[in-house]
C-alpha cells in the first residue's frame, strides 16, 4: 500500500504503522504550532475566569450587586417596620394627610408631609436594592383626624417621638449594613431634630405656624432648615 502523502490528508506524512491522521517528526510539529494559539487561548480564559470568582464574591459582600435575600433576619424586619410599622414612615404620613384633609394646608404639617414622603422614598430604595417585597400602605386614607390644630399638634409630638425611639429600636440590627445605618440615622435625625421642634412650637401657638415663624422653625423648608438637605 502506497504512504500517504500530504496532499491525501492535509498534513504531513504519518509513520509507518501509526495509521492515518497521526502525525509525527516535523510533521507533528506543525500540527502542535498549529494547535497553540488555541491552546493560549483556553488557557488564558480559564485564568480569567478564576479572577472572577472573587470579584463576584466580592460584590455580593459589598452591596453592590447584592443579591436578593442577603439582609439578615432582623434587618429585614428593621426595615419593614420602618417603614409599614404602626410608628413608621407610612403611618406618620397618613396622620398628617388626615390633619391637612380636615384642616386645609396648615404648617407646619404642610411641609412636614411633604417629607415623609421623601422618608417613605428613601426606604423604598433599600427595599429594592436588596430584593425585599415593598408592603402595603395599611394607613392611608384610614386615619381618623384629630378634633383640633391643638390636638394636632399634640399628636404630632406624640408621632415623631415614636419615630425616634423606633429607629433607636433598629439601628443595632442593622448595624452591618452600613447603608441601611445611614438612611435610618438620616431619618431619625429628621424626625428628632427638624419635625419634633416644628410640632412643639406649633402646640404652644394654637396648633399652627404662620409664615414667620416657619421662617425660625426647624422644620423642612423653615428658614433654618433651608440650608439641610435631610429632611
Amino acid at each position: 500500500m502506497a504512504m500517504a502523502t500530504r496532499s491525501d490528508w492535509g498534513v504531513y506524512p504519518t509513520a509507518r504503522n501509526h495509521g492515518p491522521g497521526i502525525a509525527c517528526g516535523e510533521g507533528w510539529n506543525h500540527v502542535r504550532l498549529a494547535l497553540n494559539p488555541t491552546m493560549k487561548s483556553l488557557s488564558t480564559f480559564a485564568k480569567a475566569f478564576a479572577l472572577l470568582l472573587p470579584l463576584s464574591a466580592t460584590a455580593q459582600q459589598t452591596g453592590h450587586g447584592r443579591a436578593a435575600g442577603a439582609l439578615t433576619t432582623d434587618a429585614r424586619q428593621a426595615l419593614i417596620e420602618t417603614l409599614a410599622g404602626p410608628d413608621g414612615e407610612f403611618a406618620a404620613h397618613a396622620l398628617y394627610s388626615a390633619i391637612l384633609k380636615k384642616f386645609g394646608d396648615v404648617q407646619p404639617y404642610s411641609n412636614i408631609r411633604e417629607a415623609e414622603t421623601r422618608h417613605i422614598q428613601a426606604l423604598k430604595r433599600q427595599f429594592e436594592k436588596y430584593g425585599v417585597a415593598i408592603p402595603e400602605d395599611k394607613f392611608a386614607g384610614k386615619v381618623t383626624p384629630p378634633e383640633t390644630l391643638i390636638q394636632a399638634a399634640k399628636d404630632g409630638i406624640e408621632a415623631e417621638k415614636k419615630n425616634v425611639a423606633l429607629y433607636d429600636g433598629y439601628l443595632s440590627a442593622v448595624e452591618n449594613f452600613p447603608d441601611l445605618t445611614q438612611v435610618f440615622a438620616n431619618l431619625r435625625s429628621a424626625s428628632l431634630e427638624r419635625h419634633l421642634p416644628a410640632f412643639q412650637a406649633a402646640a404652644a401657638s394654637q396648633g399652627q405656624l404662620n409664615e414667620a415663624q416657619m421662617q425660625n422653625s426647624p422644620s423642612p423648608k423653615g428658614g433654618r432648615g433651608k440650608k439641610r438637605t435631610a429632611n
